[in-house]
């Protein structure tokens, strides 16, 4: 399969469930002009959560999970800024296997790079937050994330992967994301 058949097999594969995202009633506030900073408090704390299982499920494996470290550390930033408690976190389960499970979950990822830069926008309007004041999280590198996402799309190409055990793996991710930010906060 080509490389562009790939990506837009993976795209039209994960359409639904990327639009299930956006329509998530705490995920959806993010692009809504009436988002609080108490909902933006609690999606900060589960992108936490998340981005902490991801890291887990990473670790000591063989794939690369540093920008995960990374993006972490913008998350506990914002945490603090935010002065959001820490609470105890539901055991998330993801499982990467092999590289074409890696590749699925860093399709998710590398969008979500790429969203945020949308939603980046949104939120200084609404909520008069910086860098400094609980969105390092958001303030992300525009060309550098374009860079990256160019980057990913180069190993989808390289790796021969197989195109539907990565989609399966993109799929599993957003249903995760789409658990985690539907179940209540518990703090």
């Amino acid at each position: 399969m080509k490389i562009l058949d790939s990506v837009n097999y993976l795209k039209s594969s994960t359409s639904d469930a990327h639009l299930k995202l956006h329509s998530n009633k705490l995920l959806g506030q993010l692009m809504s002009k009436e988002i609080t900073l108490s909902e933006y408090r609690e999606i900060i704390q589960k992108f936490h959560q998340l981005y902490l299982s991801m890291f887990e499920s990473l670790f000591g494996t063989e794939f690369d999970h540093s920008f995960l470290k990374v993006t972490i550390e913008k998350l506990e930033l914002d945490i603090q800024a935010l002065g959001i408690k820490e609470n105890s976190s539901e055991d998330l389960c993801l499982e990467i296997k092999n590289y074409d499970d890696y590749l699925g979950l860093k399709y998710v990822l590398e969008g979500s790079k790429l969203g945020a830069i949308r939603i980046r926008e949104n939120l200084f309007k609404c909520l008069e937050l910086d860098r400094n004041s609980g969105m390092a999280f958001y303030c992300v590198d525009d060309q550098q994330t374009k860079l990256e996402w160019m980057d990913f799309i180069k190993h989808l190409e390289e790796s021969h992967s197989s195109i539907e055990t990565v989609t399966n793996k993109a799929l599993e991710v957003f249903s995760l994301i789409d658990t985690l930010f539907s179940s209540e906060d518990k703090s």
